[in-house]
């Protein structure tokens, strides 16, 4: 058997690459979004934490005449320094203390607001870190004896 020529269906599914083409590209650009929105909660979950623990040893930092009056942890000057360490990080947080161990422990939150809004669920969640520092009185940062 001899083929004498195309056939009609043949020339009839010439066109049908095109809406293959259009599906694949639609689906590769949502995977790319999907993919960025990821990255960047990411990156924000980072730049949270790094904040939180900013803030945190910046609470447990000081002068020892700051952090201890009559061997009593001074909350508020410990508190006023995170805040200030939030506040510059563009973060809001809460600043807690154990005094038996002199333990700064700062909460961080943060929105994250994705490019594809509602469509993987991302849009609108808070980012949280939580951060421990000890207080330790006469301790110096980058002083050798």
């Amino acid at each position: 058997m001899t083929r004498r020529g195309p056939r009609a269906t043949d020339i009839q599914d010439g066109g049908q690459i095109v809406p293959g083409v259009v599906v694949f590209l639609v689906a590769l650009f949502v995977m790319a979004s999907f993919m960025i929105d990821i990255g960047r909660a990411f990156n924000e979950r980072r730049e949270v934490r790094a904040g939180a623990a900013a803030a945190a040893r910046a609470a447990a930092q000081g002068d020892p005449a700051a952090l201890f009056s009559s061997a009593v942890f001074d909350e508020a000057a410990a508190t006023a320094r995170a805040q200030a360490v939030l506040d510059a990080e563009g973060l809001t947080g809460v600043v807690s203390f154990d005094l038996a161990t002199a333990t700064v422990t700062v909460t961080a939150h943060s929105s994250f607001h994705a490019e594809m809004p509602n469509l993987f669920g991302l849009d609108g969640r808070v980012i949280t870190a939580t951060v421990s520092a000890v207080a330790q009185m006469g301790a110096t940062e980058g002083v050798s004896p």
